[in-house]
C-alpha cells in the first residue's frame, strides 16, 4: 500500500466514515449516544490523558450540560402530566357528545343518558420518554468520559443512574429527544426547554457543527474526524492502533447490513443506563441473530467464557487478566431453541503495523485465543491427530491495515481448503481510503463466516 494510504489522515477518514454510517442505523441514536458507543470501542485505561481530551472536546463538565442534566432529573422526578380524553356518561348534552353511541345505547327512544368527552390528567408518557432518552444519553457519556475521582462527576451519574432506575414503565420505552418533545416541554417548563437545547446545541459546535446543519451525514463524519484526531494524538502509532480496531468493527458490521442484515439494537439497558459497545443484528429472515463486539466471548446468558490460559499466566507470574479480541462476531438463534444450541464465533483482530515481526507476533497471538477460548469454538484435534477441528473456519482472521512482509494465507487446509487462522489485508496500491473494506474482503470474509455459521446452527437444532 502507497504510502499515502499509510498516513494517519487516512485511518481518521476510514473511522470517521464508518462511524458516519453507524449512526443513523442505529435506531433512535443520537450525536451524544453514537459518541458514547464509539467511545466505548477506544481503550482508555493508560495514563487517563485520551479520556480527558476527550471529556474536553464534548465539553463535558460545560455549565450548560451540569445544568440541563439537572433539569432533566428534576422533569422526571415529577412525572409530568397531560390531559387524556376519555368518554363519560352525562345527564345532559354537553359540548363534546359522542352521537352515534348516545343514539345507539337509547335503542330509538329519545336518550335520557348522554356520551360527553371529557379530560383527566395521566402521565404524559411521550415527554417522559424523550426526557429519559436525554438521560440515558447523558449517563452513557460519564460513564465512558467521566473521572471516577471526580466527586461531581459521581454525584452527576448517580443522579441520571437514580432517575432512570425509578421510572414509571410507560416511561421507559427507547426513543428520541426529538423537536415535538421540545415542543411539548415548552408547555410545561420553557427554562429547562431552552437549557437543554443549549446543552445540545454545545456537542454540535464543540465538534464543528451548526446546529442547523440538515447534512446529517457530513455533519457527523466531521464530528468523527475531529473526535478521531483527539484519539491520533494519544501517540500516533497506539492512536491509528485503536482506531484501526474501531474502524473494523463498525465495517463488520456494515458487512452484515449488505448482507441483508439489520441493527436492531443500540445494546442499551434501559434500567440501569449501562451501555454495551456493540453492534446487534438480525438476518433478514429473523432467524439469526449476530453480535459484533470486542472482548471476551460472552455465552447467550451473557456470561462470559473461561479465559482456559488465565491460570497459567498467573502461574508465571504474568497477571490473571483475561485475553480481549480486537473483534468478536457471534451467531446464534432467536427461535424457542435459544438457549439449547450453542452459538457460533468468529475472532479477529485488527494491526495497523505492517512489519515481519508483527506478522509472526499477531499469529502466535490468535493460537492463543484460539486455545484460551476453545470451549467458544469447539475446538479439539481430529481423530488422526492431524488437524484441529472447530465449529466454523477461519476460526481466527487477523486483518492488517497494509500488506505485511511476507505475508500469506496462514493455517493448514480442510477439505473445503478453508484456514483455521486466515490473514487479510489490502494489497492495492492506491485508491479510495473508503474502499479499504473491499479491498480488505471484508464483504466477502462476512459472507463466508455468516453462511458457515447459518449451516452449523441449522444442524445443530436437527
Amino acid at each position: 500500500m502507497a504510502a499515502g494510504t499509510n498516513s494517519a489522515n487516512g485511518v481518521i477518514e476510514l473511522f470517521a466514515s464508518a462511524a458516519a454510517w453507524l449512526a443513523p442505523h442505529r435506531p433512535g441514536a443520537s450525536l451524544e449516544s453514537t459518541i458514547a458507543w464509539v467511545v466505548s470501542q477506544i481503550d482508555k485505561r493508560d495514563d487517563g490523558s485520551l479520556a480527558r481530551r476527550l471529556r474536553d472536546l464534548v465539553q463535558l463538565d460545560h455549565p450548560s450540560r451540569v445544568r440541563a442534566e439537572r433539569h432533566v432529573v428534576r422533569l422526571l422526578g415529577l412525572s409530568l402530566q397531560t390531559d387524556a380524553r376519555y368518554w363519560r356518561q352525562s345527564d345532559f348534552p354537553l359540548r363534546d357528545v359522542d352521537w352515534p353511541r348516545t343514539v345507539l345505547d337509547a335503542c330509538g327512544r329519545v336518550p335520557q343518558r348522554y356520551w360527553c368527552a371529557a379530560r383527566k390528567p395521566t402521565l404524559d408518557s411521550e415527554i417522559m420518554a424523550g426526557l429519559a432518552s436525554l438521560a440515558r444519553d447523558w449517563l452513557r457519556l460519564l460513564d465512558e468520559l467521566g473521572d471516577r475521582s471526580n466527586e461531581e462527576h459521581e454525584r452527576r451519574r448517580a443522579d441520571l443512574k437514580g432517575t432512570l432506575a425509578s421510572l414509571p414503565r410507560e416511561a421507559r420505552r427507547s426513543g428520541r429527544y426529538r423537536r415535538q418533545h421540545e415542543l411539548r416541554l415548552t408547555r410545561h417548563d420553557q427554562g429547562a426547554a431552552r437549557s437543554i437545547r443549549e446543552c445540545l446545541d454545545l456537542l454540535e459546535r464543540a465538534l464543528g457543527n451548526a446546529p442547523d446543519d440538515r447534512e446529517e451525514t457530513d455533519m457527523l463524519e466531521r464530528a468523527f474526524a475531529q473526535f478521531a484526531a483527539e484519539v491520533e494524538r494519544e501517540g500516533e502509532e497506539r492512536g491509528n492502533e485503536m482506531l484501526f480496531e474501531s474502524y473494523l468493527r463498525m465495517a463488520v458490521g456494515r458487512a452484515a447490513a449488505d448482507e441483508g442484515y439489520s441493527v436492531v439494537t443500540s445494546g442499551v439497558d434501559e434500567t440501569s443506563g449501562g451501555y454495551a459497545g456493540t453492534i446487534p443484528l438480525v438476518s433478514s429472515d429473523g432467524a439469526v441473530e449476530c453480535v459484533v463486539g470486542k472482548g471476551a466471548p460472552l455465552k447467550i446468558s451473557g456470561d462470559a467464557y473461561e479465559d482456559r490460559l488465565k491460570q497459567y499466566r498467573e502461574a508465571a507470574g504474568l497477571g490473571a487478566y483475561d485475553r480481549q479480541p480486537d473483534l468478536v462476531v457471534r451467531f446464534s438463534l432467536r427461535c424457542e431453541k435459544r438457549h439449547e444450541v450453542d452459538p457460533v464465533f468468529f475472532f479477529g483482530d485488527a494491526k495497523y503495523s505492517a512489519s515481519e515481526g508483527y506478522l509472526k507476533q499477531a499469529i502466535e497471538g490468535a493460537v492463543g485465543y484460539l486455545i484460551a477460548y476453545r470451549e467458544a469454538i469447539g475446538l479439539s484435534v481430529t481423530a488422526d491427530d492431524k488437524d484441529f477441528s472447530v465449529q466454523a473456519r477461519p476460526a481466527f482472521t487477523v486483518f492488517f491495515w497494509q500488506r505485511p512482509e511476507n505475508a500469506k494465507l496462514v493455517g493448514s487446509d480442510d477439505d473445503d481448503g478453508e484456514m483455521l487462522i486466515e490473514v487479510l489485508y489490502s494489497d492495492a496500491s492506491d485508491g479510495d481510503q473508503r474502499d479499504l473494506s473491499s479491498r480488505l474482503g471484508l464483504g466477502k470474509w462476512f459472507h463466508r463466516i455468516a453462511e458457515c455459521a447459518q449451516q452449523k446452527l441449522k444442524l445443530d437444532t436437527l
